[in-house]
């Protein structure tokens, strides 16, 4: 079973599953029917999500022109999006791992 993650450590798994999205468009695809009910622990990890998966074909880097307007659009100008793009060894299947894990109920 699942452990409760502290709020630092769930926004840095959020966040490895997030740049993987943004950098691969096939993981988009595999990885849709584990997210569609996921609850994002932050407003603006949703709000990426949202995007990202808005265009599930575009390629990385029409999305990294695209997400600075979209994310001032949906009320985030500020935000520091450039890391979404950085290397990420996160794969598909360690992906849907730390997603069964976060979606896990806590051990008691």
């Amino acid at each position: 079973m699942a452990e409760i993650l502290n709020p630092e450590d769930l926004g840095r798994v959020e966040w490895r599953i997030l740049c993987l999205l943004c950098q691969n468009p096939a993981a988009r695809i595999e990885l849709a029917n584990s997210l569609h009910d996921y609850r994002w622990s932050d407003l603006v990890c949703r709000v990426i999500y949202q995007i990202v998966c808005s265009s599930p074909q575009i390629s990385p880097e029409q999305l990294r022109s695209q997400l600075p307007t979209r994310l001032t659009n949906a009320g985030f100008p500020d935000f520091a999006w450039e890391g979404l793009f950085l290397p990420n060894t996160c794969s598909v299947q360690e992906a849907e791992t730390l997603l069964r894990e976060l979606q896990a109920p806590p051990s008691s």
